[in-house]
């Protein structure tokens, strides 16, 4: 499986400056992903329920995510600690170098955002674990963002 996503999601570019901060930060780089949306390495998950608040941040690939995943998702539980959607727009842009808002999403469904590259094993992986995961759920309204870091 290539680590392209299906073309249902929508593509981003990481934009060059926040590599540039990212690889700057100096810390743990799990939290400040998490926190600050810093992100240095692939794959990262961050999923926000239909209000945009922050629900569940996984970086790397763990075994049964899908599982904390439904029970997240199902009781609408909210992790305060995770950076807001905006914050990860911000950083991106369409592959035409265009900023992206919330506003540019489809409103009123769950966000998948991942973080890949095209030389991602993990990524791969992830990316066929999350589409197994929406053709198990198709109740769930989404919108799935893929965001390329170069």
């Amino acid at each position: 499986m290539a680590a392209e996503p299906a073309e249902e999601w929508i593509e981003l570019v990481q934009s060059e400056s926040a590599v540039l901060e990212h690889q700057r930060l100096p810390g743990n780089a799990r939290a400040q992903a998490k926190r600050r949306g810093a992100i240095r390495n692939v794959p990262h998950l961050f999923v926000y329920h239909r209000d945009d608040s922050p629900a569940f941040h996984m970086d790397g690939i763990r075994t049964g995510f899908e599982r904390q995943l439904n029970l997240l998702i199902d009781a609408f539980r909210i992790d305060r600690s995770m950076v807001e959607l905006e914050v990860l727009l911000e950083n991106a842009r369409t592959p035409d170098g265009e900023p992206v808002t919330r506003d540019d999403l489809p409103k009123e469904r769950i966000v998948l955002v991942l973080y890949g590259r095209a030389d991602c094993a993990a990524c791969d992986e992830l990316v066929a674990e999350l589409e197994a995961w929406l053709d198990d759920r198709p109740e769930l309204d989404t919108v799935q963002v893929w965001i390329r870091m170069p």
